[in-house]
């Protein structure tokens, strides 16, 4: 008679419904389940590791081990829209006139060097 173990799994945070365990006969492929969802992030593979350090599990090789086993859902957090990213109400922007500061800089200095030319001129 040939074994069976539970496969589980765990969404990691994840927003989708929880796939159900699977009883796996050992040294078998388990069923593929759909990817799950989590807001702002990008599903990468199922892992039996919690932290991901553990082996991806790819259901079309990974054969069931002579044991139990949780798979834990790994995710990439989306690039978020560089311009909109700060949800603080006291939000403030550069000023869009004016002199731009390479000009203001050079401009400081001149006025800068001037001053100094007239009081060496005065003495």
């Amino acid at each position: 008679m040939q074994s069976q173990f539970a496969l589980t799994y765990n969404l990691n945070g994840g927003t989708s419904t929880q796939p159900e365990t699977e009883s796996v006969y050992y040294a078998s492929l388990a069923t593929k389940v759909a990817d799950p969802v989590k807001d702002g992030h990008t599903f990468l593979h199922w892992n039996t590791a919690e932290d991901g350090n553990g082996d991806i599990w790819d259901f079309d090789t990974t054969t069931m081990p002579f044991a139990e086993v949780t798979l834990h859902a790994q995710w990439q957090v989306n690039a978020t829209d560089a311009t909109n990213t700060n949800t603080n109400s006291n939000t403030s922007t550069l000023p869009t006139t004016g002199l731009p500061l390479f000009e203001a800089g050079v401009l400081g200095l001149i006025i800068i060097s001037a001053g100094i030319f007239l009081i060496k001129k005065k003495r």
